[in-house]
């Protein structure tokens, strides 16, 4: 089972509960719901694909560049 997160618990469990009187609350609420998923996504950092591209370019970077050191690397990729 895959593991839920507070805002999908709040969808599905406590705001599911809310009667909506009109098509506009309805659309408010589905909107705010979307925002707080995307916030939610932001906040959870890098996922498994993008730390294996981060470490593919790392590697490549420094085989095939003029970087002395990884921290030097480090300021650079941050900049992107």
């Amino acid at each position: 089972m895959e593991k839920q997160t507070a805002v999908e618990w709040l969808e599905l469990n406590l705001l599911g509960l809310i009667s909506f009187d009109s098509e506009e609350l309805r659309a408010k609420y589905k909107d705010r719901v979307a925002k707080a998923k995307e916030m939610e996504k932001q906040q959870q950092g890098y996922g498994e694909e993008e730390v294996i591209k981060i470490l593919y370019q790392f590697h490549y970077d420094l085989v095939n560049s003029n970087f002395d050191t990884k921290e030097e690397w480090f300021q650079k990729f941050k900049k992107k």
